[in-house]
This record gives structure tokens, C-alpha cells and sequence, in this order.
């Protein structure tokens, strides 16, 4: 018996080791990556930049050229490293967000472990990471994904250890996690599913004590949410008769119903909203891209009407066409809802490749840079990496599919499945409701995708090797 503990003890050592060396392989690829040339400050990466501006200026609300379409998490970061880092902002912005993605592969690791007991596991989805190229190229980007992501897998974390045992403590870092990451993205909606349903799972049964301090940890959450959120929907309402975080629904809708997809987009519909926005549109010339949003919605804004007036036209004009076209609005969803699952990964939309440098997204100034070998390398792996192929992106979404539904297999993992299962559902089925699927929407759930698939199967392994009963008795002998 010493001699297999001691034999336990030798193997989470060897385990530990090998962690330790592949973050720092992972380290030393970020770092590569970090040097050579960022992505152009163009299409929303240059809206940010200019947010940015705002905010080192001292318009901390962003009043001056207000926007409605943007909250103010990103912004804020920028027009703080604007601020203390003068010149050099750009790459420091750059450098933290290689560190963002470095911290959410630890992440992964510690809850692979620490969900399976296997420190073995762990390294596995290390490994996974490292060779993973796809999700860490976007740091290069002046964007949202990097740092969202790190937030949306620790709030994820939170909320599924909050499953486990909930207490006021866990409860104030939960809702703080999650305030963040609803500033920097307001897609962090779609993890109040997995809040609710682990709240659930602890309130079961009669209303007792116990039970009592869980709803005053949930009521701490909520606090600190509408604490952290309050003062932006306060300034929306201000500036914009609109108490939300964001008023952005109209543009979405607007490429989900008259963008790409299959089957064909509806025609515009015959009515005087439409005609009016129709009218608008061509004051500012003739176009031909009635499917792209921005373009729209540019051309709106320039003949006058506000960032707010703009989105609520296009709303209304969307929705008179899903309500023409119900069965072909449902078929272009379902479209999505599968495309979301098989969006390869595009090197040309990571770097904006090909896009025009317009004149606002100028460097006015700031410090480049770019070394050469580094590029190279970064690129030759970036251009051949396995996300950039379907075959791969459709086997890594199957595996963790699969192996979501090995987590409700075992009485210790069904929990963990349970709150998962809503939070993939809630950011699969939204984004394929409001936006067009492409890779960087999906990505931020490839570190749960990645807990999932290694967890999972592990589970599925034990129940074909063993039977599900064996799992039961384990559980109850402990």
C-alpha cells in the first residue's frame, strides 16, 4: 500500500514537471508570435483604437462622438495604456494580451485537473494548447476575443465551483468575473443559463438555512453585477433614452437575416419603413452590399440619424422581413447553428488581411514593429494549422460534444456537464440567432471545449472499462 502511494506521489511529480515545461513552451511560442508584426488597426480594431483615444483624453464615458454599440471594458483598457504608456501602447496592449492567453491555458490545465483528479489530464490539455495557433493569433489584434476570453473561462470556473458549494465569497469574486467580462463583451449574457442552473442544482429540496445563505450569496452576485454594469446602462439611458448595456440588436439582426447563409437572403420588404431606410441609405450613393451591416449602418448614420436611430430602423426592418419569411429565417438559423460548429479558422479576418489602412486608423505615430524571423515562423504555422481546415474544426467539435455528454455519465461530473451543457448551448444558440458564425465567435469556448473533451472521455473510458454502476460505488465509498 506505501509502496503505491509512493508510486502515486512519483507520477503526480513527473506530471507536475511536465506541465510546468509546456507552459513554458507555451510561453516561449506566445512570445514569437508577441514579435512579430500585429495586425493592421483596421475594421473594429481601429473603432477600438479611436475608443481608446476617447478615453486617454480624459472622455472616460465616451460622450464626445458617442457610440451605443460598444461597451466600455476594451476601451477603458486601451485609454489606460494610451495614458501610462504614451508611444509604446500598442505593443504593450499587444504583449498583455499574449499574457491573457498564456493565463487561460493554465486555466484550462488546473480545471482539467482538478475536475478529473488526474494530473496526467492535465498535461494533455497543455498539449492541446500548445499546439493550438488559432485562438492565440488574435492577440496580435487590437480586439475583444483575447481578454474575453480569459474572463468568460474563469467566470465559467466560478460559476461551476459556486455548483459545488456556494458561499458570499464565492459568490462577490463570481459576479465580479463576470461583471468584466460583460464589460468587455456583452455575449457574457449567455452564461446566466449555467448561472441558473448551478444555482438550481443547490436548491433542491426545502427551503432551509442552508439554503437561505446560498440565496444571499446569489443576491451578492447580482449586486455586484448591477454595481458594475449600472453606471454604463445609466449613461446609455442618459444619452440615448436606452437603459441597456448595449444597443447593437439591429445591426445583428440585420446580418442574420439579409447577410450570407444558406438558404438565400429575403428580399428587402415592400414597406414604408423600409423605403424609408432605403431612401437613406442611397442619398449616400448607390450600393450594392445590402447584406452588409456596417456599410448600412454607415451609411445611415452619415445622413444624419444617430448610432441609436440607425440600429432601431434596421431592427425594424429585419423584423418585418423574419415576419414575411418565418420559414426561411428558421432554415438560415439552423444553417448557422451548424456553421457555428464548423467555422474554420481564417488567417485573412484574424489580420484583416486585405483591407484597406483607412485614414482614421492611421498609427498617428506610435511605435510598429516586426521582426522578421518571428513572422515568418508565426505565419508558416498560422497558414497550415489544423483549424484552418474543416476536417479538423468538425473532429475537435464532435470530440467535445461527445464529451460533454460523458460528464453526465459519472455522479461526480454530472453537475459540472449540467452547467456547461447550458453555457454552450446559451453562446452557441445566441450567436447563431444574432450574428453570423465565424471562428472568433466559437473560440472562446475552445478552453471549456478542451475541459470537456479530456474529462469527458476520461469518463467514458471508466464507464466502457468498468460500467457506469462501478462509478456509483466509487463515489459512495469515499
Amino acid at each position: 500500500m506505501v509502496a503505491r502511494k509512493q508510486d502515486i506521489t512519483q507520477v503526480c511529480r513527473f506530471a507536475f514537471a511536465a506541465c510546468l515545461i509546456l507552459l513554458l513552451v507555451e510561453a516561449v511560442k506566445l512570445a514569437l508570435f508577441c514579435a512579430a508584426a500585429p495586425a493592421v488597426r483596421a475594421s473594429d480594431a481601429g473603432g477600438y483604437w479611436m475608443l481608446g483615444d476617447q478615453v486617454a483624453s480624459g472622455d472616460i464615458w465616451m460622450t464626445r462622438d458617442p457610440v451605443a454599440h460598444r461597451t466600455p471594458g476594451y476601451p477603458w483598457i486601451i485609454g489606460l495604456l494610451k495614458a501610462t504608456s504614451g508611444c509604446h501602447a500598442w505593443f504593450v496592449a499587444v504583449a498583455l494580451q499574449y499574457c491573457s492567453v498564456w493565463l487561460t491555458s493554465a486555466l484550462t490545465a488546473w480545471w482539467t485537473m482538478r475536475v478529473t483528479g488526474r494530473p496526467w489530464l492535465a498535461v494533455f490539455s497543455l498539449v492541446i494548447c500548445v499546439i493550438s495557433v488559432a485562438r492565440p493569433s488574435h492577440a496580435s489584434a487590437i480586439m475583444t476575443e483575447t481578454f474575453f476570453t480569459l474572463f468568460f473561462t474563469a467566470t465559467l470556473i466560478s460559476i461551476s465551483l459556486l455548483g459545488e458549494k456556494s458561499t458570499s465569497r464565492r459568490a462577490f469574486f463570481t459576479g465580479v468575473i463576470w461583471g468584466f467580462a460583460w464589460l468587455l463583451r456583452p455575449v457574457a449574457a449567455t452564461l446566466a443559463p449555467a448561472w441558473f442552473v448551478g444555482f438550481w442544482l443547490l436548491h433542491s429540496g426545502r427551503l432551509n438555512s442552508a439554503s437561505r445563505g446560498r440565496f444571499i450569496s446569489a443576491i451578492v452576485t447580482v449586486g455586484i453585477l448591477s454595481v458594475m454594469l449600472g453606471p454604463w446602462m445609466i449613461r446609455n439611458q442618459l444619452l440615448f433614452q436606452r437603459p441597456s448595456l448595449t444597443v447593437f440588436v439591429g445591426r445583428e439582426l440585420w446580418l442574420t437575416t439579409f447577410g450570407p447563409g444558406q438558404p438565400a437572403a429575403p428580399a428587402l420588404p415592400e414597406t414604408a419603413t423600409s423605403r424609408r431606410l432605403q431612401d437613406l441609405v442611397q442619398d449616400g450613393g448607390a450600393i450594392s452590399a445590402w447584406g452588409n451591416n456596417w456599410t448600412v449602418c454607415s451609411r445611415l448614420t452619415e445622413a444624419g440619424l444617430s448610432d441609436v436611430e440607425a440600429d432601431e430602423l434596421m431592427k425594424s426592418v429585419s423584423q418585418e422581413a423574419i415576419l414575411r419569411n418565418p420559414l426561411r429565417i428558421l432554415a438560415r438559423f439552423i444553417w448557422r447553428s451548424v456553421d457555428f460548429w464548423r467555422s474554420v479558422y481564417s488567417y485573412s479576418m484574424a489580420f484583416f488581411e486585405g483591407l484597406p489602412e483607412f485614414e482614421q486608423f492611421a498609427d498617428n505615430g506610435d511605435l510598429s514593429w516586426g521582426h522578421q524571423r518571428c513572422q515568418a515562423f508565426r505565419d508558416a504555422w498560422l497558414k497550415n494549422t489544423w483549424e484552418g481546415r474543416l476536417l479538423g474544426i468538425e473532429l475537435m467539435s464532435t470530440l467535445a460534444i461527445v464529451g460533454l455528454g460523458g460528464l453526465w455519465l459519472s455522479p461526480r461530473t454530472w453537475k459540472l456537464g449540467a452547467v456547461l451543457t447550458a453555457a454552450i448551448l446559451g453562446t452557441s444558440i445566441l450567436t447563431s440567432v444574432v450574428e453570423y458564425p465565424s471562428y472568433r465567435y466559437r473560440m472562446i469556448l475552445e478552453p471549456v471545449m478542451i475541459v470537456c473533451t479530456i474529462a469527458g472521455w476520461d469518463v467514458i473510458v471508466e464507464v466502457i472499462r468498468r460500467g457506469r454502476r462501478s462509478l456509483v460505488q466509487d463515489l459512495s465509498s469515499t
